[in-house]
């Protein structure tokens, strides 16, 4: 198309940018990713192992002669419990309820079932924890439905600190990180908070890049084994559309100036060498920076937080081996925690961001419905749109997960 992807980056492991470089993976990119994965594996080859009494050996040597690869051969290799019919499935749901017509079976999504509320406390219970969501890519701003906005994030944060029944927070974070302006303002307001009551995170899928950087103040982390965190790094991505205009669309630039160098990071001519240069102090700056809230936050040595960064990604589970992190669970026991480090015993878990009015309700679910349709369309691809669709409009520092990657 005639663009050209200027690069500046800190990290031999951060490679976000190395579509616009490669054609293939970097030797980089290939050891990180096949260790985490490899870790990712094992914990699924545990889990079965566990549940099914089948040893690890076993499960290795099915996989590898993909010897399940028909419903009778799992049953026969005893990964599953049967094979049945969609109708006789439905006659055993109604035998285990006992129903006679299958027909009155009822049944309810899981989306629907989630909202069921948890049986709460007789009588009045007046502490509550806050349990805050951070979804998505992490921008300046508002964000949107499937982005964490600082001043959106922000607020929620402090609403919950400054609210005196609220006696401890949760963050759940699941985010590949965004713009590091913007993570930087929301862990600043994480620690304004814990100056007032307990703040504990909880890892969902991925907390990588800036996902880390908001959580890693907090009293403590929790992931998930198979969480992907990490990714220490910071890079900077300067389209050059010089080509694109001048010889795909015949349209020219000119301009005048007061100053040398006014208009720093134009889009229709290359870098300078200067303006590399300045560009790639600033992303150093950044990552030093990172590095800083890393080590004293964790009470890491800033040698050993470089060594385990450069944009290098982990498990859950390498990461609490490597300090990142303090203990392996779900959202369930960042809970507990939390209510440990407030020494309460009865609460009632209230959500942030607040809940929207009527019409900004209204307004999200017609992007709902948007995109809805368009997840319809797209199927299996409908994640890379929206990472597409979550990059920056213009040039900007990222601490973001090196790849947008997907596990199958």
């Amino acid at each position: 198309m005639g663009v050209d992807m200027q690069i500046v980056r800190y990290g031999e492991f951060k490679s976000a940018v190395e579509p616009f470089m490669l054609d293939r993976m970097s030797p980089e990119n290939r050891i990180q990713t096949q260790q985490y994965l490899n870790c990712l594996w094992n914990s699924m080859l545990t889990d079965i192992s566990e549940s099914r009494d089948i040893s690890i050996a076993e499960l290795n040597r099915i996989a590898n002669g993909l010897m399940a690869m028909f419903p009778s051969d799992a049953v026969n290799l005893n990964l599953i419990d049967g094979a049945f019919g969609h109708g006789e499935m439905l006659r055993k749901l109604a035998d285990a309820v006992e129903i006679e017509d299958i027909d009155d079976l009822e049944f309810i999504e899981l989306r629907r079932y989630a909202r069921v509320p948890a049986p709460r406390e007789r009588g009045r219970v007046r502490d509550r924890i806050a349990v805050i969501y951070a979804q998505g890519e992490i921008t300046m701003g508002r964000g949107g439905p499937y982005q964490i906005g600082s001043i959106t994030l922000s607020r929620a944060i402090r609403e919950a600190a400054n609210n005196d029944r609220v006696k401890a927070i949760v963050l759940r974070v699941n985010s590949p990180g965004g713009s590091a302006l913007a993570s930087e303002i929301i862990r600043q307001e994480i620690v304004a908070a814990m100056e007032k009551k307990p703040v504990v995170v909880s890892f969902g899928n991925v907390a990588a890049s800036g996902g880390y950087w908001i959580a890693t103040d907090a009293n403590v982390i929790f992931a998930q084994p198979t969480t992907i965190t990490g990714s220490i790094g910071v890079f900077g991505m300067i389209p050059n559309a010089q080509q694109l205009f001048n010889e795909r669309l015949g349209v020219t630039f000119d301009n005048v100036s007061t100053n040398p160098h006014a208009n720093f990071l134009s889009l229709n001519r290359p870098m300078t060498a200067f303006e590399r240069q300045q560009m790639q102090r600033f992303v150093d700056q950044t990552y030093y920076k990172f590095l800083d809230i890393v080590a004293e936050s964790r009470n890491l040595l800033i040698t050993h937080v470089d060594s385990i960064g450069q944009g290098r990604v982990w498990s859950g589970i390498d990461a609490k081996n490597l300090g990142l992190v303090d203990q392996i669970g779900g959202l369930t026991e960042a809970i507990a925690k939390a209510a440990e480090l407030a020494e309460i015993e009865k609460f009632r878990i209230v959500n942030y961001p607040r809940e929207r009015d009527a019409f900004e309700q209204l307004m999200e679910m017609m992007g709902n419905v948007r995109t809805r349709m368009i997840r319809s369309e797209m199927g299996r691809w409908f994640p890379m749109y929206e990472f597409v669709r979550s990059l920056p409009q213009e040039p900007t520092i990222m601490a973001r997960k090196p790849y947008f990657s997907t596990i199958e």
